[in-house]
């Protein structure tokens, strides 16, 4: 292997996990054109996916999952250190100059393992409060790269935290940078992550039913996740509008160079990236995200300015009738959304991905 260095980067589950991996993975390569790296994957058909593109090397860990380590301990706890042995067996073999912990619970065992072997290892959090994992493996790294400045008053131990923002995909800040705005048409995205949204796809069909007009000089993207697809293609078929509908949306640097408006949940990553290039964004935080992580996450951006939060409530009514009235006084008002677009950049940090590169080669 020569005078190559190595990294190892382990958890994922999610496009909102993977990325930012994917992007200091790129960000170190064209420092280091010999370094190798290795990302530790659970074999989940996105993982796969959004990996295979990436063309960096996988490893698969049959992995447990939180739930089942902690409902099923007996069964739990052995297939986990049979995960940890493993990627020991794998680590000793490349001998990585650090471990790269991506966040999620597949990160746990990858992080034992590289602790067990005194690998230096990094910690990325992408949400303003920390996610099981990095609760419990925090004292376990020497670096943890925070998204959020406050993230270190939320379950990590503070000393270890460092604000460097969530690493940005180079394509989309490039995207961005060649986009001709010059076209007078606004474009919607509307995502629901890389599962789908159910509940947005659905209100976002019912707006396009009550309030056709407002939309008749946008075009729009709607990524509907797989179990929604037919359905929406379906109704969008039945509409006079200019409407793309996909269950995934691969090139996503390229919708979201040429967005004015984005109806999303509010993953950590998709929000970092929106504040980068200044997207404006209707934010929808998932109710059931662990300890609120989301809506936490939507909070921070909505404070300074840049998304208009929208809260999704059990009953429906309450929170349709606020939906339709924040998306339609926005695709109404332009100079709303560009003051939007520009707390947008103000909150955004797009060089967050050369940050978190100096804190990972600054550890070997």
């Amino acid at each position: 292997m020569g005078n190559s260095h190595r990294y190892v980067f382990c958890g994922g589950g999610s496009g909102g996990h993977l990325y930012p991996g994917i992007s200091v993975a790129q960000e170190i390569k064209t420092r280091e054109p010999g370094s190798q790296f290795l990302f530790l994957t659970t074999g989940r058909d996105i993982e796969r996916r959004i990996l295979d593109d990436s063309h960096l090397e996988q490893f698969l860990v049959d992995s447990v999952t939180s739930s089942a380590l902690f409902r099923k301990p007996l069964t739990g706890i052995p297939s986990l250190i049979g995960a940890v042995q493993t990627i020991r067996t794998r680590m000793r073999e490349l001998a990585p100059d650090v471990v790269i912990g991506l966040g999620g619970f597949g990160s746990v065992p990858g992080i034992l393992a590289a602790k067990s072997l005194r690998i230096p290892v990094v910690i990325l959090e992408q949400n303003v409060i920390a996610g099981r994992a990095n609760s419990l493996l925090g004292q376990l790294s020497r670096v943890i790269c925070t998204s959020f400045p406050h993230s270190r008053e939320m379950k990590l131990p503070k000393a270890r935290c460092e604000w460097t923002g969530n690493p940005i995909r180079k394509e989309i800040l490039q995207a961005v940078s060649d986009a001709n705005d010059s076209n007078p048409r606004r474009h919607l995205l509307v995502l629901g992550g890389s599962q789908g949204a159910h509940k947005i796809n659905r209100a976002f069909r019912d707006f396009c039913s009550r309030h056709e007009d407002l939309l008749s000089n946008w075009s729009v993207t709607h990524q509907t996740g797989k179990s929604d697809q037919q359905e929406f293609d379906e109704f969008y078929n039945t509409m006079p509008l200019n409407v793309t509908c996909s269950d995934f949306i691969d090139e996503m640097d390229q919708e979201l160079s040429h967005s004015s408006l984005v109806i999303t949940r509010a993953g950590a990553t998709t929000l970092a990236e929106l504040a980068a290039i200044g997207r404006p964004a209707v934010v929808i935080p998932d109710p059931k995200s662990i300890r609120n992580h989301q809506h936490l996450n939507a909070v921070y951006y909505a404070q300074r300015g840049g998304v208009a939060l929208v809260e999704e409530d059990q009953g429906g009514e309450e929170f349709s009738s606020r939906f339709h009235q924040v998306l339609g006084s926005l695709l109404s008002d332009s100079d709303k959304l560009e003051e939007m677009a520009r707390q947008q950049r103000e909150s955004g940090r797009p060089d967050a991905t050369q940050r978190v590169a100096d804190v990972i080669l600054s550890q070997r």
